[in-house]
């Protein structure tokens, strides 16, 4: 079992299985967005999803991956060995065209519910690899999403905030 006590390889796993998603051609990514007027369809390349929020958006739509918190309760009576519940707190952050764009405001909902829809297909982030094993979380999914709007870089922004919430339990001293 390879569960994690880190919020850093928890972030990276997540980003890993956007941008497998984002490099595939029919992934859900793409496929759940609505097209422009002009029929062409937004992409979000892998290289737009990024660890950690950005003070700059070089192109829309884009992906952050925004460690929050994480907590550690010891549960056991046998410490210093006992165990410990870990509980992770991440943001994904979707940002897509500012409000003169009619169609940014249900892509970038879109795609946050693509997000979403992608990581509850594989709640323990296993990233493909076979259960079990491979594990990173005992599970984790998102438990709350918030849309409207973000300045970056004095730029307007629709956006999609999604908190993902994730559970592992672990020894204390494996619980780097």
């Amino acid at each position: 079992m390879t569960h994690t006590a880190k919020i850093t390889v928890v972030a990276n796993a997540i980003i890993t299985k956007l941008k497998t998603d984002a490099d595939l051609e029919a992934g859900t990514l793409l496929k759940a967005i609505t097209p422009n007027a002009d029929g062409s369809v937004p992409q979000v390349h892998s290289e737009d999803i990024y660890y950690g929020d950005q003070d700059v958006i070089p192109r829309v739509p884009s992906v952050c991956v925004e460690p929050a918190t994480k907590d550690r309760d010891l549960k056991s009576s046998a410490a210093p060995s006992g165990v410990t519940e870990n509980n992770f707190t991440i943001y994904i952050l979707v940002y897509h065209a500012g409000p003169s764009g009619l169609v940014a405001r249900p892509q970038a909902d879109e795609l946050g519910e693509a997000i979403e829809y992608l990581l509850h297909q594989d709640v323990w982030l296993s990233n493909g690899g076979a259960r079990p094993g491979s594990d990173k979380v005992i599970h984790g999914f998102v438990t709350r999403s918030e849309t409207g709007y973000t300045y970056r870089s004095k730029t307007l922004y629709r956006s999609v905030r999604m908190t993902w919430q994730g559970f592992t339990k672990l020894l204390l001293n494996t619980a780097a």
